[in-house]
Parts: C-alpha cells; structure tokens; sequence
C-alpha cells in the first residue's frame, strides 16, 4: 500500500532523495532525467511538494554515490547504481579491470570476525556488470 502523505510537509533534501534512490537500482545506466523522474514522482505520490532545484539534489546524490563506489557516471547524463551490496568503479574507457565479492562471502568473514573474505579481480573488454552477478 502507498503512503500518500509520507513527505507531506517536507522539504525536498539529500537524505529523501538519497534514500528514493537508495530503493532503486538503475544496473545497466539510466539517464538523469529518468533518475529525477523517478525521484519527484516517488516524493509528490507521498505528498511532497517540490520547491527546490531538483536536479541540483538528484546530482549531490549520484556524485555522493560515486565517491564511495555505488555509482558512476558512464556517460554524459546516463548514471548507473549498484544494488546496496556492490560497489562498481570504472571509467568510459573500452577496457575494464574489475574487483567484485558477493555479500553472502562477506558476512560469513564478519560472522566468523574476519576481516578479509574472498574478491575476485578480471579483465574485460566491455563492461563487466553482468558478468559479476550471482
């Protein structure tokens, strides 16, 4: 069931937006103006009003989100997110080197409180995403 009046009376700012994208992972890239779509219908459909300069908000999110690996910019205005346990780095070169490890490996290490759990490194001519999915 929706909420309609989850932001009743809030302001657009960097945590809702964060977190509306937070709740949706764009894999294989989507462009900004999808992304802020997405956003200002999540935020008016919990009856939200927006006041401030959507794209200027959507943006601070995405670069955040790219400083820490979650998100990059693959080309101009087309942006990928990874789901909450990946992390994806890379540039829009043709050629990639990757490093990936799947969540359930690291939260046996913690359970058993290691610090170290199994990554895996490759190479690829194109990008590798789809390759790295269990």
């Amino acid at each position: 069931m929706k909420d309609s009046s989850k932001y009743k009376g809030e302001s657009l700012s960097f945590n809702i937006v964060f977190d509306i994208i937070d709740d949706e992972t764009y894999s294989t890239g989507h462009k900004l103006s999808t992304i802020m779509e997405h956003v200002r219908g999540k935020f008016c459909e919990g009856g939200g009003e927006i006041t401030k300069n959507l794209e200027n908000i959507v943006l601070r999110v995405l670069i955040d989100l790219e400083l820490c690996g979650r998100a990059n910019n693959i080309k101009k205005d087309i942006w990928r997110i990874a789901q909450t346990d990946q992390q994806i780095w890379g540039d829009d070169g043709s050629e990639w080197v990757y490093l990936y490890y799947f969540s359930d490996d690291k939260n046996k290490a913690q359970d058993k409180e290691n610090k170290y759990w199994r990554c895996n490194i490759g190479y690829a001519e194109k990008d590798p995403e789809g390759r790295v999915k269990r």
